[in-house]
């Protein structure tokens, strides 16, 4: 794509027949009544992203990983900081606001926290996805186009790869 038809789909709001075009395959970026449509920002992108993985999320878990009580945010067991693991389904769980603020500010929770994710998913699956979340990864407008479609499709990141590994003991 040429950076002139890039600054030009910039300024489009039709990110549904975006997402479409992007699903499918096809190069050509028009909706099916043949009006050209332009990609948002990648702020845009990053916070449907977000919510839309957090909604899946907690639809899924409706209770908090660590307490009984009900899932209220997305709880990232890494920082979101880095896109390599940000929207990883190995890296999220549902949690209460509670245990959710308690994470940023107890150590012991944080390595309570990571005791639990190794036990659980094993010691391999925690460090695999520590060596993900240091490997720089940057995503374009249209990757984070097509990764919005996939995820609401449901087949960005749902199946838990780092499970799998888990240890028996």
């Amino acid at each position: 794509m040429t950076p002139a038809k890039l600054r030009r789909l910039k300024r489009s709001r039709d990110n549904q027949a975006l997402a479409e075009a992007a699903g499918n395959g096809s190069k050509s970026l028009k909706n099916a009544s043949g009006k050209k449509i332009k990609l948002k920002s990648r702020k845009w992108y990053v916070r449907e992203l977000d919510a839309e993985l957090s909604r899946q999320v907690r639809d899924a878990q409706p209770n908090c990983e660590f307490c009984p009580k009900p899932s209220e945010h997305l709880f990232h067991y890494l920082t979101r900081k880095n896109f390599s693991t940000r929207w990883l389904r190995e890296n999220v769980t549902a949690s209460c606001a509670a245990d959710n603020l308690r994470y940023e500010h107890e150590s012991d929770f944080v390595h309570h926290v990571i005791e639990l994710y190794k036990q659980q998913r094993g010691f391999e699956a925690w460090d695999k996805l520590v060596r993900l979340h240091h490997t720089p990864t940057k995503f374009s407008r249209t990757d984070l186009a097509e990764m919005l479609n996939d995820l609401r499709k449901g087949s960005l990141f749902l199946p838990d790869a780092v499970t799998n590994t888990k240890q028996t003991s």
